[in-house]
């Protein structure tokens, strides 16, 4: 799980995330947009968003690994392949691939 920081705002029935205004990764740069951008705004303020982040914080995605999808052919980056029963299968082809397995 991990923690962003939005802008939100009460719209009368409940409180609304802001997204289009983005998105920041600590409260304190949400805040200073906040402050310089909307500072004469009144009705919104900064709130802890709890996401679930799938990617590990150990991740290299700049590595040139590349791994061959054993059902489509195609290279991909070593994050986007899920190996099952000693397979490399890509994630375009793992919900296929799952509801063709016997048993």
């Amino acid at each position: 799980m991990k923690s962003i920081y939005g802008l939100m705002t009460d719209i009368g029935n409940g409180n609304e995330l802001m997204y289009d205004l983005g998105l920041w990764e600590t409260e304190e740069a949400a805040g200073a947009y906040l402050k310089q951008e909307l500072g004469h705004a009144s009705g919104i303020w900064v709130e802890a968003l709890v996401i679930n982040d799938a990617l590990s914080d150990n991740l290299d995605l700049d590595g040139d690994e590349m791994a061959l999808c054993s059902q489509c052919g195609i290279e991909y980056n070593e994050a986007d392949i899920i190996i099952i029963d000693d397979q490399d299968v890509c994630i375009n082809c793992e919900p296929a691939f799952k509801e063709n397995m016997p048993g």
